[in-house]
């Protein structure tokens, strides 16, 4: 299938799933989000009851509270006073009356009744004492030291109480006894409750669940809301019940039908979007960018020429194929391959020119030591050869005369193999990368490196030994050449220092038309692992600080200059490095001495 076609198929079908979305789901999801708006607006109903009776009970314990204080409750609870309602309200339900309550009743501190009035219907004609009954099931809640109050159920039915402990008039302890008021749970406090709430509610006796609110859609426009209120003794007493209007099912309907109006013509809008965008933004960059990218790839340059087609944007999907696709990633494999080779040209650039200013530092150092050396070393050389002159001249015993012939051969042998260690410090240490190949020996660079880790090799006790064949001719830069076999031995040496009798060997032989020069230690070889990666730029074994890990792969990159190899031999149990070099010959051979 064209990628035209399958595209235009998503589209498609992406299109069709989002209309179908919106007409049979986002129904049901505004539904729900409506229904959870009105489950939360039933329990703020359901809690707008229960603060309705935290309020009834904070009024009980307001009014106990006014009476608790009175001189005359101190006076009931005395026994000095006990017929003070009926003398001084010829209506005793007066007290009752103006107060809205069920009963109240003072107390002495032996819980016996001291005084009280009692109305069970709140008509306040036949008022009676408090039933004993009523006592009995609010005696565990009398307690001199704090007030109590909340819901129970008793014989007579369920109520709200408040029972406070009553002091002198001046509010000094001890309390003496208590003011209890109370009023059942009925019609008068559901319509008290009704015109502070707002609301309908209904008391019911039934205990059909427990524990979490319950609330329902009746399927008649209608909330059902109930809870079940816990009596004081922390047990299930009624339920609340509250029937609540729905008047979110039109404005349901309305914004329902709104929202797919809107979203359809987001739909629409959103199609053309992405149709408009793939093609000015996408394909048609797309399209340029792999025409200049095979470009590259194929010319090896970084400079394409401005891509020119017919671009017709209605015919944008017949243009971009999957062969395109191929192309592309074809060409990015390309370019990718390119760049890992250019970074891999810059590392080796990066670390030549490191170690090319290091070398630079170290040449200019040396042929300033190499000045104030040589000047000492020919005055000692003039004056020694003079030393010979005037012995020829003076008489002196034969045996003091040999001795003395013998010191000056000493001196000069000194002073000859200093200069040698100079000149070959010299060759070492100048920067020859520059310079044209010249004809010259093996054995010369060979020599020179030795001469220069000898006193290295010493001190670390390691010995170095040497076989070299003379006169092999080669083309190159003597200089060059040294800095590599240096850095071979003083990589041997650092590495066998620590070992039980450590020794180098130094092999400079011909075989056919090539020169081999071994470097072999006392070592147990290179590790398979990192056989092959020594030679890379930054690798190396030693510890942070002793190694740059550039040696070996500068090295690597001069012998490759000088059209030879160097390589690990791994045929050998010891380890060996072998840098093979082609003979010079005709023209490039140097003369022998």
């Amino acid at each position: 299938m064209p990628i035209r076609i399958r595209f235009l198929f998503i589209i498609f079908i992406g299109f069709g799933a989002l209309y179908f979305t919106q007409k049979y789901f986002l129904f049901s999801v505004m539904e729900k989000a409506f229904l959870d708006i009105e489950r939360q607006n039933s329990v703020d109903a359901l809690d707008r009851i229960d603060n309705a009776f935290e309020a009834e009970k904070s009024f009980l314990e307001s009014k106990a509270g006014d009476w608790a204080m009175w001189d005359e409750s101190f006076n009931f609870i005395a026994g000095k006073n006990p017929s003070f309602i009926k003398n001084n309200w010829p209506d005793p339900a007066l007290a009752l009356g103006n107060l809205k309550i069920s009963y109240m009743a003072f107390l002495d501190k032996n819980q016996k009744v001291r005084a009280s009035i009692y109305s069970e219907s709140r008509d306040y004609k036949n008022v009676t004492e408090i039933p004993p009954e009523v006592i009995a099931k609010l005696a565990p809640y009398f307690d001199l030291e704090k007030p109590a109050s909340g819901l129970i159920g008793t014989s007579r039915g369920k109520m709200v109480f408040s029972v406070l402990p009553i002091f002198k008039g001046d509010g000094t302890g001890p309390a003496n006894g208590y003011c209890l008021f109370g009023e059942f749970i009925d019609d008068y406090l559901r319509q008290k409750i009704h015109k502070s709430t707002q609301l309908e509610t209904e008391f019911l006796d039934e205990i059909d669940h427990a524990g979490e609110d319950q609330i329902q859609a009746d399927g008649s426009g209608h909330m059902i809301a109930s809870r079940i209120l816990n009596s004081i003794e922390d047990k299930p007493l009624f339920k609340v019940a509250l029937e609540l209007e729905r008047p979110v099912n039109e404005t349901f309907i309305a914004t329902t039908k709104t929202m797919n109006v809107s979203l359809l013509v987001v739909i629409a809008m959103t199609f053309f979007s992405i149709v408009y965008f793939l093609i000015y933004h996408v394909f048609k960059p797309l399209q340029k960018f792999v025409a200049w990218q095979v470009q590259v790839s194929e010319e090896s340059s970084w400079k394409a020429e401005r891509y020119k087609s017919k671009y017709k944007p209605w015919r944008v999907f017949g243009h971009f194929s999957e062969d395109d696709l191929d192309r592309l990633i074809h060409s990015t494999n390309s370019l990718l391959d390119k760049i890992d080779e250019s970074q891999k040209i810059v590392e080796k650039q990066t670390a030549t020119l490191v170690n090319s200013e290091k070398y630079r530092s170290l040449g200019e150092m040396s042929a300033g030591i190499a000045h104030e050396i040589n000047n000492p070393m020919m005055i000692i050389m003039m004056l020694a050869g003079k030393m010979r002159l005037q012995l020829k001249k003076v008489k002196v015993d034969e045996v003091l005369e040999s001795s003395f012939i013998e010191s000056i051969e000493k001196i000069e042998a000194t002073i000859k193999r200093t200069k040698k260690i100079i000149d070959g410090l010299l060759r070492f240490s100048r920067d020859s990368s520059e310079d044209a190949f010249t004809p010259t020996f093996a054995h010369i660079p060979v020599e020179d490196a030795i001469e220069l880790v000898f006193e290295n090799a010493k001190r670390k006790n390691v010995k170095v030994k040497s076989y070299i064949e003379r006169d092999l001719p080669l083309s190159g830069r003597p200089g060059q050449l040294s800095q590599v076999i240096y850095n071979l031995i003083g990589n041997s040496i650092d590495a066998i220092a620590e070992k039980e009798d450590p020794w180098v060997y130094v092999i400079c032989r011909r075989e056919n038309s090539t020169v081999i020069i071994d470097i072999v230690d006392s070592g147990n070889g290179i590790p398979v692992e990192i056989r092959e990666k020594i030679f890379n730029p930054f690798f190396t074994t030693k510890e942070v600080g002793k190694g740059t890990g550039l040696g070996l792969s500068l090295s690597h990159g001069i012998i490759l200059d000088h059209g030879g190899k160097i390589y690990v031999n791994a045929n050998l149990k010891n380890t060996c490095f072998r840098i093979e070099l082609p003979l010079a010959s005709g023209a490039n051979k140097p003369q022998a001495a």
